[in-house]
């Protein structure tokens, strides 16, 4: 990961924060007491108002801000911004502010896409959790109506959400001459395709991540957060293929180590899949 990659990562968190602030505060309930007079509510809802637009002020000036930012030294040590998406990587030059732009609005929308299909995945793991869990009651809330459908509509959300984007910004980035071009319409949506069953690999980073954490939490006290109770009951869906089969080495459950391992393969397979798939096609 390079210096950029860096910086990119930490403000697109940064910036995912704000978002969900922004929503958060849409879709929160006011909490009125006993004893508050109707005047005190008018003030708290107008108090989230104006916090919730300035979050979404915030994140707008990021976005600006780091565009511009780039433009101004990329342009001196001709930087290419390169946004991989598996089959290729997208190149934007530094020396057009309009393409470092919409690089910073792009890689922010890609790191939230994988956060809310992260989101999803969630959901699917834990469809059958008690309203008792904050963090599920918070997820559910955070993904609405989405919430309540079936698990393979939000299977496929990710798979159609990523096809449908490159169907309709592929025909800009060939205009600027950013990706190859195509030789019919058709090939256009096979290519969408396999955008699609990328998109699915981004869940790697969640599942991963959660096996990695139960895998530490369970040999070191890390407290007793509800956060924790979230991530092994969270984890323990994942690995419940493996729930009733003791793999051991000594004291040591081999489990996770084993999920991470398979999911990281298996996520390897698909990749390598892909790209062979995309290259194949005619341009």
């Amino acid at each position: 990961m390079t210096l950029i990659d860096s910086i990119d990562f930490v403000l697109n968190g940064i910036c995912v924060v704000l978002w969900l602030n922004w929503c958060a505060v849409g879709i929160a309930q006011p909490v009125v007491g006993s004893g508050i007079s109707l005047l005190t509510t008018l003030k708290r809802a107008e108090t989230r108002r104006i916090n919730r637009w300035v979050s979404l002020a915030a994140l707008s000036g990021i976005l600006i801000l780091r565009a511009a930012f780039y433009w101004l030294f990329g342009f001196e040590f001709a930087w290419t911004f390169l946004i991989d998406l598996g089959p290729i990587a997208i190149p934007f030059r530094a020396d057009y502010f309009g393409r470092v732009a919409l690089y910073s609005v792009t890689s922010f929308g890609l790191f939230l896409g994988v956060f809310y299909s992260s989101l999803l995945l969630l959901s699917i793991l834990n469809k059958r959790t008690g309203e008792n869990d904050y963090l599920c009651r918070l997820l559910r809330l955070h993904l609405r109506g989405v919430e309540s459908s079936p698990a393979f509509i939000k299977l496929l959300l990710p798979v159609v959400g990523a096809g449908i984007l490159w169907m309709l910004f592929a025909p800009l980035l060939r205009m600027w001459g950013m990706v190859p071009p195509w030789v019919s319409w058709r090939c256009l949506w096979e290519q969408a395709v396999v955008f699609g069953v990328m998109a699915l690999l981004t869940w790697r980073y969640a599942l991963v991540l959660i096996l990695l954490l139960y895998l530490i939490q369970s040999y070191v006290y890390l407290g007793n957060h509800y956060s924790w109770s979230f991530l092994n009951l969270t984890a323990k869906n994942i690995l419940r293929p493996l729930e009733n089969r003791s793999i051991q080495l000594g004291k040591f459950d081999l489990r996770p180590a084993i999920g991470i391992v398979v999911i990281l393969g298996f996520s390897a397979c698909i990749r390598w899949a892909m790209v062979e798939i995309y290259q194949r096609l005619p341009i």
